[in-house]
């Protein structure tokens, strides 16, 4: 199985898109279209609007003309031929050749594109030329504003929300990435045109409360003549090239970034780092990309005997890859850094989803959503302290800035979804038994795990009627139920919180609330004596058909699970969205068959074949959703593994199982504890731990 993703249509369902773990780029058909690009933590924000992911001046554009016909007119009209776009994995780089009909003549086309993995404020773009017959081609290059989004008042947006874009003329299918997760806007303050050497850059600020970056590209273009035209929003220029069979032309373009210098400087400060990237040249510059991603890629996932599994799988360790920060002030966003779905803000599947999914692989890489947690933590306790309570209470979705709160309109959502408390505190449980780290603990996890506990030993109501602790009022975790009163996977996730809060405690030496203890051993788990198995809330049998809220609160809250409790959560069909752990609970229950069914509908119903992209449910266009990739590669690895996280790192607790037709699982670099190990798992073997001779690197 290769490293490569190919796509032979000029016209995609989804597009892929490349990022560094810093900057983000939507890929286009044409390789050169004006494309959508982000910056982590760039976000604007209008008095009625929330806080969005902001479009930063789009940069990669080339608008090729030949005798006043356009390449991207020839997409239009079809006049594309010998179309092929491939995705290197291996080190996240975008090649993509064809030959398009432009004013009489087939021209080839060769872009390649990536963004440096080694330098988080460097990409590299060129574009190779060449005609059947001689003509003369002109290509408009620079860096450009983006136009003010449409904006609605999504600041007062009620619960449902499915119903409200409808009211704007929008059906559900493109309410979320359409209308509701539109990118934010950053308006250019400042523009330097040619002003040194053949670079163009300008400044931009976010709209409202205003970060600022610097976009800025310097050209190499030999036989080219180059002629500004810039404006005051625009810093471009027209190049014309003479092409030909024997005389092709490549334009190369090194782009650069600023940020966090003084708003005045950033043009600046970018093209001095644009000049120096195209000193220094291209093949110095893949040189450490290339090295830094081939040191990702120890830590691989290898399935035999399913081409499907074996190809979802890479493709999904990839995305997760690329999109992990590579600044430790900020998560793992749900829907990557090239995207700004949900906002571009932080939600609970950050904590519970993808930071478990890459802390095998590279414990530094959960790192930061940690740190982030423990920068926000002020809010999260002036939030606790609002609603009068003690501790600290985290936003349902977290801005990126200081924490608050993102989905203002959504009240009942943002006040009563307090499971995402306890999914924070298992996050960091989960990093310490990933690395033992008592000091990144001490310093980093344990302020957190102090707030989270304090908020739930004041937010749990004491029934003395039951004798036992309950959590009243609350939003499901499945939030179509509404309130609640005792969701089980928030109690369960909320006592293995606690539990794992009075734990670290020991470790560390400190003291223990006996209030922690209290609700964590009292905390109500609804469960029917009639049937034997517990249920989704106090209220009712079974308002949990798919048996979501069961999965989770077995693998994620450490739900006791009798042979029957396992039958019954296996027994639902798949779940019409792409968060589901149904193929691990199948193999906790020995059932091959059941979890090969779950783990092929994850591969193929959410998945737009082209490049392997996910959405977060069957109906509608919301991805590139990382959720839905967390869970795919921990269903393998936990699942068919039988492997959990204790304080002794990764360990057996349930047989091996491997889905159907898969012959072999192998993970070559898994790390815990400051060592690394290869795990193996097959059918003759089961799962198999080897630790290598290396030791990993602690970054407390």
């Amino acid at each position: 199985m290769t490293h490569t993703l190919t796509c032979i249509l000029p016209r995609k369902t989804m597009q892929t898109h490349l990022t560094n773990g810093h900057v983000g780029l939507q890929a286009s058909d044409s390789g050169v279209a004006p494309a959508r690009s982000f910056m982590v933590g760039i976000s604007d924000l209008t008095p009625t609007d929330v806080y969005r992911m902001a479009g930063l001046p789009t940069w990669n554009a080339v608008a090729i003309t030949v005798d006043g016909d356009t390449l991207e007119d020839a997409f239009a009209r079809g006049d594309v031929r010998d179309y092929v776009q491939t995705l290197d994995m291996a080190a996240a780089c975008l090649t993509t050749r064809y030959a398009a009909r432009l004013g009489g003549a087939w021209v080839s086309v060769t872009v390649e594109t990536w963004l440096s993995r080694a330098d988080r404020f460097v990409g590299y773009q060129s574009v190779r030329l060449a005609a059947d017959v001689p003509v003369t081609a002109t290509a408009e290059i620079g860096i450009t504003q983006n136009p003010e989004p449409t904006r609605y008042p999504w600041r007062t947006l009620q619960w449902p929300h499915e119903d409200y874009p409808r009211q704007y003329g929008h059906g559900f299918k493109d309410a979320r990435m359409t209308y509701a997760w539109h990118p934010g806007h950053m308006a250019v303050t400042r523009v330097l045109s040619d002003a040194l050497d053949g670079v163009w850059a300008v400044s931009a600020a976010a709209a409202g409360h205003g970060p600022a970056v610097g976009v800025a590209l310097a050209l190499r273009a030999p036989g080219a003549a180059v002629a500004p035209r810039s404006d005051a929003s625009n810093s471009r220029a027209v190049l014309t090239l003479d092409l030909g069979p024997h005389d092709a032309r490549e334009i190369e373009l090194f782009v650069a970034f600023a940020r966090d210098d003084r708003p005045s400087t950033l043009a600046d400060t970018a093209a001095r780092r644009a000049l120096a990237a195209r000193e220094a040249g291209r093949d110095a510059l893949w040189a450490p990309h290339a090295a830094a991603w081939a040191e990702l890629w120890q830590g691989d996932l290898i399935v035999e005997g399913d081409d499907l599994f074996a190809a979802q799988a890479r493709a999904d360790l990839f995305y997760l890859y690329q999109n992990c920060p590579v600044d430790d002030r900020y998560p793992i966003q749900i829907m990557g850094i090239a995207s700004p779905g949900y906002f571009g803000g932080c939600f609970w599947d950050t904590d519970v989803h993808n930071l478990p999914a890459v802390l095998p692989f590279r414990n530094r890489l959960a790192e930061s959503t940690i740190r982030f947690r423990q920068r926000i933590l002020p809010f999260a306790m002036q939030n606790a302290a609002r609603e009068g309570y003690r501790g600290a209470k985290y936003a349902w979705i977290s801005e990126l800035a200081e924490g608050e709160e993102n989905c203002a309109g959504h009240s009942f959502l943002a006040r009563e979804q307090v499971h995402i408390n306890a999914d924070v505190a298992l996050a960091v449980w989960l990093h310490f038994c990933a690395t033992g780290d008592t000091i990144f603990l001490r310093n980093v996890g344990w302020p957190i795990l102090e707030g989270v506990a304090d908020f739930f030993a004041s937010r749990a109501t004491w029934v003395p009627w039951e004798g036992r602790y309950e959590l009243l009022h609350v939003c499901s975790a499945a939030e179509h139920l509404g309130a609640v009163q005792n969701c089980l996977y928030t109690n369960a996730a909320t006592r293995k919180a606690l539990r794992s809060v009075c734990r670290a405690a020991e470790v560390l030496g400190l003291g223990v609330d006996p209030a922690w203890r209290a609700v964590a051993d009292g905390l109500h788990l609804p469960f029917n004596a009639k049937t034997g198995l517990y249920q989704a809330n106090s209220a009712t049998e079974n308002p949990d058909p798919d048996r979501w809220l069961m999965t989770n609160a077995i693998l994620l809250g450490d739900l006791p699970a009798t042979p029957a409790q396992l039958a019954d959560t296996i027994s639902a069909a798949p779940i019409g969205w792409d968060m589901s752990y149904q193929a691990t609970i199948a193999a906790q229950a020995g059932d091959a068959a059941r979890m090969r069914d779950y783990l092929h509908f994850q591969a193929t119903h959410f998945v737009h074949p082209e490049f392997r992209l996910r959405t977060e449910m069957i109906d509608n266009d919301a991805g590139p959703y990382l959720t839905g990739s967390a869970c795919f590669v921990q269903n393998l690895l936990l699942g068919a593994g039988g492997l959990r996280w204790t304080e002794a790192g990764l360990t057996p607790r349930f047989p091996a199982c491997l889905p159907d037709g898969v012959t072999r699982l192998t993970f070559p670099r898994l790390e815990w504890h400051e060592r690394a190990y290869a795990v193996t798992i097959d059918r003759a073997h089961g799962t198999v731990i080897e630790p290598l001779l290396e030791r990993t690197v602690s970054h407390a």
